[in-house]
């Protein structure tokens, strides 16, 4: 059967993002919703808010006192237009001292890891595929271009010596290998829009938009075993990226222009 034209193609997924978000809230009913309204609660609470210099923040990576800070036109949940512009940012939390890494057409626009050397994030427009970038961080040049195994990678992070993308459209997380791109573990993301992915060295740790809850994922099963208590985090129908920070998190709205520090309790 011959495939239809890229554009419509491409048409056809931005109608699909675009019925997603309109639906995003009203998901909850269901089993699917039940089964992880059940699921035990963890104590937090918002330690601290650092303003950020722009809005539309869709990735964020932490390396030492660095906020590194993937910023687009795009504050809500869908998928980006056919043209877009991102910047990386760095944000130093000790003087407040803002740099710009790069700048970037039609190219990378959501999710940002920190793997010890380099930057990934994603992007929804290469061609007619996904694609993940590693970035250098000297330059913010992109050194390398893998296939993303899904359409719209949202959150992206590093764990036991992987990459590991939450997808957006097919509500996966994948399991890559850094060097070809390959797809060696594909597992149920804990909800129906998964935007936010981070490891804290044992558990996962993942934001949708759709329960607009974080929940925590035991071992790299990725189980939910717990959600974040709502007093801490709730931003349903938002698009939310994560980073783990020394005993915390940092959770970021695409539509605000702030990064929540998130204390868990013990």
């Amino acid at each position: 059967m011959r495939r239809p034209p890229a554009c419509l193609r491409r048409l056809r997924r931005a109608a699909r993002h675009a019925s997603a978000s309109l639906a995003v809230i009203g998901w909850c009913a269901g089993g699917a919703a039940a089964a992880l309204n059940s699921l035990s609660e963890i104590k937090a609470s918002r330690a601290s808010v650092v303003h950020l210099p722009c809005d539309g923040v869709r990735g964020i990576a932490v390396s030492g006192g660095t906020l590194w800070l993937l910023a687009t036109g795009n504050r809500g949940l869908a998928a980006p237009e056919t043209h877009f512009q991102s910047r990386i940012l760095s944000l130093e939390l000790a003087t407040g001292a803002v740099d710009t890494l790069s700048t970037e057409a039609d190219g990378y626009e959501t999710g940002l890891a920190y793997d010890g050397a380099f930057l990934w994030s994603g992007g929804s427009l290469l061609g007619d595929h996904a694609g993940l970038f590693r970035i250098a961080t000297d330059l913010g040049t992109v050194v390398v271009t893998l296939p993303s195994p899904g359409y719209h990678p949202a959150g992206l992070t590093v764990a036991g010596g992987y990459l590991w993308q939450a997808d957006a459209d097919s509500r996966k997380l994948y399991r890559l290998d850094m060097q070809e791109g390959k797809v060696s573990r594909k597992l149920p993301a804990p909800g129906f829009y998964p935007t936010g992915l981070t490891h804290d060295g044992s558990r996962f740790w993942c934001a949708d938009a759709s329960t607009g809850r974080l929940y925590r994922l035991k071992g790299f099963n990725a189980e939910p075993d717990g959600v974040v208590a709502a007093d801490a985090f709730d931003f349903p129908g938002r698009f939310v990226s994560l980073a783990w920070d020394r005993g915390g998190l940092w959770a970021v709205a695409a539509d605000d222009s702030q990064a929540v520090r998130i204390e868990l309790g013990h």
